[in-house]
């Protein structure tokens, strides 16, 4: 893409759209000036962002987050504009590729992370009780396995479970935070030794990576690859006290997170 990139975003979108400026060099869309301009589209989720992509008259980028994919193949008006109108397509994993693929879409996958990378430094020390984090939001616990985490925090005293996005009463060894800028909430888990990434989505999150690129141990319930596959209750277990025992940072996935998420930005 040309000089001066152009981000477009709705609503859904602002806090990745703002990172996007902030971090990779992007200006937001004016539908005046840059109507006829290469434009990075974050995301079409409402019917506005549908009727932005029909008027825009330069080349489309489109990347597929997950949830705009799925609801896209649930709303048949949706999947003719995308037959009709020109662009590329760009994708987080070899499973949002597929769905694309049945609805006619040839996308390339390309897993994005929105954040900088260089503001994520090697920050893992050892712990005898690691601490280890997660995301959820209000109203989605289940979606995000929450009931599972606090299973396996009964179960382990002796490892700290720092919970995002939701509040709740902190015990010995739980901690919510809730809504906090994510600036604060970098430097609380730099602080940490892994992640718990619950959800049953296979992408690799963007708090995840931010784990990975600290050179900690996340854990996750779908399988990733180089990321250790923790898919129930005892499998966490078993991580977590192998958490325990890690001397050394890991820094065989922070160097492969950094290959997959190196050059960002540029489509």
């Amino acid at each position: 893409m040309e000089n001066g990139k152009i981000v477009y975003y709705g609503i859904s979108m602002k806090h990745f759209g703002n990172l996007m400026i902030k971090n990779h060099g992007y200006r937001q869309y004016d539908p005046l000036t840059d109507i006829d301009k290469p434009v990075f589209f974050e995301g079409l989720y409402f019917p506005d962002d549908y009727r932005v992509l029909i008027r825009h008259q330069g080349d489309r980028i489109i990347f597929w987050n997950g949830t705009d994919l799925r609801n896209m193949l649930n709303v048949y008006g949706w999947r003719l504009i995308l037959e009709e109108t020109p662009a590329r397509h760009y994708c987080h994993c070899s499973v949002d590729r597929d769905l694309l693929l049945k609805a006619g879409i040839q996308a390339t996958v390309r897993p994005f992370f929105f954040g900088n990378i260089s503001k994520y430094q090697i920050s893992y020390i050892r712990s005898d009780t690691p601490s280890v984090y997660l995301n959820a939001h209000p109203g989605r616990e289940t979606e995000y396995n929450i009931p599972l985490a606090l299973e396996v925090a009964a179960d382990m005293p002796e490892i700290r479970f720092h919970f995002y996005g939701i509040t709740g009463t902190d015990t010995d060894n739980t901690f919510y935070h809730g809504w906090i800028d994510e600036d604060t909430m970098d430097e609380q888990i730099a602080k940490f030794q892994g992640c718990l990434k619950l959800p049953n989505d296979p992408r690799a999150s963007q708090t995840m990576i931010k784990s990975a690129l600290m050179a900690q141990y996340p854990i996750a319930i779908n399988f990733l690859e180089g990321v250790w596959y923790g898919p129930d209750k005892a499998s966490i277990i078993r991580y977590l006290n192998l958490l325990k025992e890690q001397v050394e940072p890991n820094l065989r996935l922070r160097e492969q997170y950094l290959t997959i998420f190196g050059n960002q930005g540029d489509f």
